[in-house]
């Protein structure tokens, strides 16, 4: 076993670690949380679902209408999210920051059973040490604070593996059941979280086996039923109603058939090289791929059983999503944190020479694994110095400022958080993602809202444009705009870019 890894902490240091590494994930969390990262659309899309279902008692989309009905009854598999925001927002009501705290809390107990998964791995200070590079990795930290589902996937995927491996080390069938019931729930926050606990589990089961098998795996199937009934069931009452449609609203925006092997391979490598950074990030990539050829070259039976994890969620991906976001692979850092610290520990024992030794070996180490860590919290500066005044409340300070609180505004979906400073929506869009202008036009909205940033996308660090761009065919929100408005205000916000208030008329 690796130096570093071999070191073992009694219970009570142990649970001092914890609580330190709760506190360091707690104090990075906190600052700037309304800012950073900075606010896209997907803050306001999720936390709609919570809201309503907080203060209406019913679980629909507050922002979207049409898309198979979710308007009248949201019935996608993503009901963990809505549920705990529900509840936050009964207790301390509804806010951005209350939103993205709860993602902090999800994003502590990930780290909490990553670390408990990993000490039998690595050792307790080689867990402790791929936690501590996992708290600082800008993925991580990202997700951990956008009001997106996938850090609850990834929490729920680590209680997972956490309850499999004791369930096989003790011959629990509770254990086993619960493995299969976090599963379950796993896939319930988003359906790349049961992808993550099966690629995990596929890792324990192939190389694994030194340990007791356990129980039979029926039991984790049991849990996971058990798991999924309460949406079942829901389903079965939601798709009652005659405009809720169950396979447009599982469907999304594109098919997975229609795609090619050339453009699933392509939109792989942007997944990856987004998670990457590159060509910013080449050193963390570099590191990256080191660890991982590393972890078959020679190595423990945990280095390959971590290798494969990895290896089995990237090739379930591009046959079970369409959505080349890097965040899906949010669940693997700390495996990666876990597999540089065992390439670091292996490159500190290579011989050196008449002037090599102990001393060399550590600063090897050191530096490797070290520069890994360094480069993760750099990245994490560079994100609170560029982001720290992304208020979007700022925007929407100004836009209810021209609008009033009475007027109804037509945007992008991330403006549904100023709903206490003007009337906003719904937005029409049918399952292909598409809206047209008499869709829109029957709302008779007073204003529109035009952003030089679509609000797609977060953007990450990138600095916003200097003006607006000329009108986008295809964009429903320039096009009515364009048709429908006149131009009343306009100002040009630091953190977001130029936006621009129209004066529609519908006559």
């Amino acid at each position: 076993m690796p130096q570093i890894a071999s070191q073992s902490a009694g219970a009570g240091a142990w649970g001092r670690w914890l609580l330190l590494l709760l506190g360091l994930h707690v104090a990075l969390g906190l600052p700037y949380i309304d800012r950073v990262p900075r606010v896209y659309n997907d803050d306001a899309w999720l936390a709609s679902l919570g809201y309503n279902l907080a203060f209406e008692g019913r679980l629909r989309h507050g922002i979207i209408e049409g898309w198979g009905g979710m308007h009248i009854r949201f019935v996608q598999n993503q009901v963990v999210q809505p549920v705990v925001l529900a509840a936050v927002y009964r207790v301390a009501g509804f806010s951005l920051t209350a939103s993205r705290l709860a993602s902090v809390a999800a994003g502590a107990v990930a780290l909490v059973a990553a670390c408990c998964v990993l000490r039998r791995w690595v050792g307790d200070r080689g867990a402790q040490l791929a936690a501590l590079a996992t708290v600082f990795h800008p993925w991580f930290f990202e997700a951990s604070r956008r009001v997106r589902p996938d850090i609850y996937a990834v929490a729920l995927a680590w209680l997972c593996l956490w309850s499999l491996l004791a369930a096989r080390e003790r011959a629990d069938k509770r254990l086993l059941a619960l493995a299969g019931a976090l599963a379950g729930l796993a896939g319930l926050a988003h359906p790349t979280g049961f992808v993550l606990c099966v690629a995990m589990a596929g890792g324990v089961l192939l190389w694994d086996g030194r340990e007791k098998r356990g129980p039979s795996g029926l039991w984790a199937a049991l849990g996971l039923a058990l798991a999924v009934l309460p949406y079942v069931v829901y389903l079965l009452w939601a798709t009652r109603h005659p405009e809720v449609n169950l396979s447009e609203q599982m469907q999304g925006a594109k098919s997975l058939v229609p795609q090619g092997l050339g453009l699933i391979l392509a939109g792989e490598l942007r997944r990856w090289a987004h998670f990457a950074q590159w060509p910013r990030g080449a050193p963390l990539a570099a590191v990256m791929v080191l660890a991982y050829v590393s972890a078959w070259c020679r190595s423990e039976r945990s280095d390959r059983l971590m290798a494969t994890m990895i290896l089995l969620l990237a090739l379930a991906l591009p046959f079970t999503t369409v959505n080349y976001t890097s965040r899906y692979l949010v669940g693997l850092i700390p495996l990666w944190a876990a597999l540089v610290l065992r390439v670091a520990e292996r490159l500190a024992r290579l011989p050196y020479g008449a002037n090599g030794g102990p001393r060399r070996g550590r600063l090897i180490r050191t530096g490797v694994f070290g520069g890994y860590v360094g480069l993760c919290a750099v990245a994490v500066v560079v994100m609170f110095v560029r982001l720290r005044g992304a208020d979007f409340g700022r925007v929407l300070d100004q836009v209810g400022g021209i609008t009033g609180s009475r007027a109804r505004v037509y945007g992008e979906i991330a403006f549904w958080l100023g709903r206490d400073r003007f009337v906003y929506g719904p937005y029409p869009l049918d399952h292909h993602w598409r809206s047209t202008v008499d869709e829109v036009a029957k709302h008779r909205f007073d204003y529109a809202v035009r952003t030089a940033w679509p609000l797609t996308a977060s953007e990450g660090i990138s600095r916003p444009p200097v003006r607006m761009p000329p009108w986008r065919a295809g964009y429903i929100v320039d096009t009515v705009c364009r048709q429908f408005g006149r131009q009343v205000a306009a100002f040009r916000d630091p953190d977001f870019g130029p936006v621009e208030i129209y004066r529609l008329t519908w006559e």
